[in-house]
């Protein structure tokens, strides 16, 4: 599955060239070979093989990128707990900046690679274990035998979840963010507040769509309804977003240094704790 293992090519490739990538449509990129595994059936493809990770996922990959950095990011990052060093609030940023269309274009591709390379090795029917002689040589494990693939595969799972957390960690706690976007845009991103109204109307549409997508998957194999769970999530995160930017003309607010205050969902009066020329309406 694709969390959080085949996120950590991503963040280690916009940590180490960030002027290079579009750091949303590279993580983004990542999950789209498993995301079509929610339709390949249907459209007799293999999502992890050329032409198909390509020629689907580039165009469904850029336009979830461009939906999560100007729809969800500046919203959902606000109803996130910050969990302290990852300073996950920080993200609400994603959306004041808009790389070059061709960053994200070629961020998506790079992301699909990362992952059709990864699983190279841990997927017995790929080519690799089939050309270096070990797609059928079993290993047993505190009793439990499996193929080599197998093994590769949760010690890849495990290794590189635990990889994707520490870099996310250290992107947080070394302030990347401020870096790229700027220390005062991170903090006004960091300070914008919601009311409640807002929360529990986005919770409430991310849940609905996660429902649809059980529904979805059915008897379907399990990976299968994995994805078509996690697509229903990502439409519910996405509609949700827009209906409480649409319904609510909601406003999200914050000013530099201060605490995070709630501001009521609908139009915003006049308030003491935002100073003038520091709130900031969604983009």
């Amino acid at each position: 599955m694709t969390w959080f293992a085949h996120q950590a090519p991503a963040v280690g490739l916009k940590l180490a060239r960030p002027r290079w990538f579009d750091g949303t449509a590279l993580c983004v990129g990542t999950i789209m070979p498993d995301t079509l595994l929610s339709v390949g059936e249907e459209l007799g493809i293999d999502s992890h093989t050329w032409p198909s990770a390509v020629l689907l996922g580039v165009p469904i990959g850029v336009a979830l990128t461009v939906l999560f950095r100007l729809v969800v990011a500046p919203l959902a990052a606000t109803m996130l707990p910050d969990l302290g060093p990852f300073r996950l609030w920080s993200f609400g940023v994603l959306a004041d900046r808009r790389p070059r269309w061709w960053t994200t274009v070629t961020s998506v591709v790079v992301g699909i690679v990362t992952h059709v390379v990864l699983d190279w090795f841990t997927h017995g029917e790929r080519w690799l274990p089939q050309r270096l002689g070990y797609a059928d040589t079993t290993v047993t494990w505190f009793g439990d035998t499996m193929t080599a693939p197998e093994a590769l595969q949760i010690v890849g799972h495990i290794g590189l979840s635990i990889t994707t957390v520490a870099l996310a960690w250290h992107l947080g706690r070394h302030r990347k963010l401020e870096e790229w976007y700027g220390a005062d845009t991170v903090e006004r991103a960091r300070t914008a507040t919601l009311g409640p109204g807002a929360v529990v109307g986005w919770y409430a549409t991310v849940a609905l769509g996660a429902a649809a997508g059980a529904a979805w998957a059915g008897s379907s194999f399990w990976v299968v309804g994995v994805e078509r769970v996690a697509v229903g999530v990502y439409v519910g995160a996405i509609v949700g977003a827009a209906l409480v930017r649409r319904v609510a003309n909601v406003s999200v607010s914050g000013s530099l240094g201060e605490q995070r205050v709630a501001v009521g969902v609908g139009p915003v009066e006049p308030a003491e704790q935002i100073r003038a020329g520091h709130d900031r309406r969604v983009p």
